[in-house]
């Protein structure tokens, strides 16, 4: 489910660490970037699930078990610690290309990479681990949370109701032009002007 969930926002970091890299060295240097945030993952795993288990048992009642993880989710994604990990998640340090500090500095970026993405995304991951029903719609959902907030720009850490504002925009300037096409549309004189200019600049 990490694999699944986390390799829509690795498209960045990786070809950051391939263009960085000399052509010989791209598949090596992705190898040692991917098995440090891996390793982070690995370890951040057994937490979480830990977790997860955890609160059903003290809450036997599912839906209270399951607003539980929802009010942790949303809590984390208000917090300012939430802002400064995807604060950093932005970082693309710069690498070495020759030798061993090549090797040592794609593993260090993928380490820390992974530091970062863990402590932006555990709480929302939370969620489809705690759904027995929808399981896969929840891990989609969030999926896309997640993918959409890296494209926002890094801001100040502070307590806000955080959503993915990238995505807002994206719907709201795709609706405005789809609207402004039917406006045009919707003014006859205007077709006539344009086809008229089109008829003058094809004829010779």
């Amino acid at each position: 489910m990490v694999a699944a969930m986390m390799t829509p926002m690795l498209g960045g970091p990786v070809s950051h660490v391939r263009a960085r890299s000399l052509p010989h060295r791209r598949f090596r240097a992705t190898a040692f970037f991917i098995t440090g945030y891996c390793m982070v993952w690995i370890a951040a795993a057994l937490p979480i699930v830990t977790m997860v288990i955890a609160i059903p048992i003290f809450f036997p009642v599912s839906i209270v078990s399951l607003a539980i993880v929802f009010a942790i989710g949303l809590a984390w994604q208000c917090s300012p610690a939430k802002q400064l990990c995807l604060n950093h998640c932005h970082s693309l340090p710069a690498l070495d290309i020759h030798g061993l500090e090549a090797d040592v500095s794609a593993w260090r970026f993928g380490y820390t990479q992974g530091v970062w993405c863990c402590g932006a995304c555990w709480a929302l991951m939370m969620i489809p681990l705690a759904m027995e029903d929808h399981h896969l719609v929840a891990m989609t959902g969030v999926c896309a949370v997640l993918s959409a907030e890296r494209l926002d720009k890094p801001r100040r850490p502070e307590w806000s109701l955080r959503y993915p504002s990238a995505i807002f925009r994206l719907v709201r300037y795709v609706l405005a032009r789809t609207a402004g096409r039917t406006d045009y549309s919707r003014r006859p004189h205007l077709v006539d002007r344009g086809r008229r200019r089109s008829e003058q600049v094809s004829s010779p």
